[in-house]
């Protein structure tokens, strides 16, 4: 049976033309907002702080920060906000990537962060079983970087993938541009429609299922599920419901259309 580094070989052969060795070259993709610079940071350092090296790629969604700009990373600026939870910044930073010849693409979301080991285990679960994606598991975080919830909520890492869990192979690469093609009324539910896609276009998957990425929550829910008051200004997941009743109101014609555009049929129930 072919190895896991022969087979990447053969297809930076194919997909880059060149046949070089060596360990795969990743880019982690930060879309952000207005977000802090301390926050900013903490997500920075943790991606320097990996024990797999890899390529810090920030993208600026209309608004962009005076402290990235001199740190140790690729910084990308766009010049209008798309509001559209970092969807489009996030499709931008990859297909950078893409072009710039990495061989693995990962995300993290600006208020989040890494543990040390998270890239490696991924990297580590593509080569060991081959797969084109990989996904890692969650702990979810108090606004103030406290542990709230060790290893995330039910089905974290397996039926419910969050972005910054995600990394992709080139082979892959061909999801990148699907953050951008999703309906607006869609964007904050991005990760799972992503998912879907994955699963749906045929492209292999394993799950480390370890907590390796650090939620920073602003959702009421995950507070409350602790027996905990919400911070002030934390937000309700009603979204969810809102975008499923959305999705089910439109005639069928639009809800056609849509379906071509995103090349699955989404189901909620």
């Amino acid at each position: 049976m072919e190895s896991s580094q022969l087979k990447v070989t053969r297809w930076r052969k194919a997909l880059l033309g060149s046949d070089a060795g060596g360990p795969l070259r990743v880019a982690v993709v930060t879309p952000y907002f207005k977000e802090p610079e301390e926050i900013l940071g903490i997500c920075h350092r943790s991606v320097l702080d990996q024990s797999y090296a890899c390529t810090h790629i920030f993208v600026a969604d209309g608004f962009p920060s005076t402290a990235v700009a001199p740190w140790n990373c690729q910084h990308i600026v766009l010049p209008a906000s798309h509001a559209d939870a970092g969807n489009t910044p996030r499709a931008i930073g990859s297909l950078s990537a893409a072009a710039q010849g990495f061989d693995a693409i990962a995300f993290l979301d600006a208020d989040n962060w890494y543990k040390r080991e998270h890239i490696k285990s991924l990297v580590d679960a593509c080569l060991q079983s081959g797969a084109e994606v990989c996904a890692s598991g969650r702990d979810i975080h108090r606004l103030d970087g406290s542990l709230l919830l060790p290893g995330g909520e039910p089905g974290d890492g397996v039926s419910h993938i969050d972005t910054s869990c995600m990394l992709l192979t080139r082979p892959a690469f061909g999801l990148l541009a699907f953050w951008t093609l999703m309906p607006r009324h869609f964007a904050a539910l991005g990760d799972r429609l992503f998912w879907a896609k994955a699963k749906s276009a045929g492209y292999s998957i394993t799950l480390t299922r370890l907590p390796t990425l650090c939620y920073r929550t602003a959702y009421a829910d995950h507070y409350t599920v602790c027996g905990e008051t919400p911070p002030v200004g934390a937000k309700a997941t009603s979204f969810v419901g809102e975008s499923i009743a959305w999705w089910e109101a439109l005639p069928v014609e639009e809800r056609a259309v849509i379906t071509r555009q995103l090349g699955f049929d989404v189901k909620f129930r």
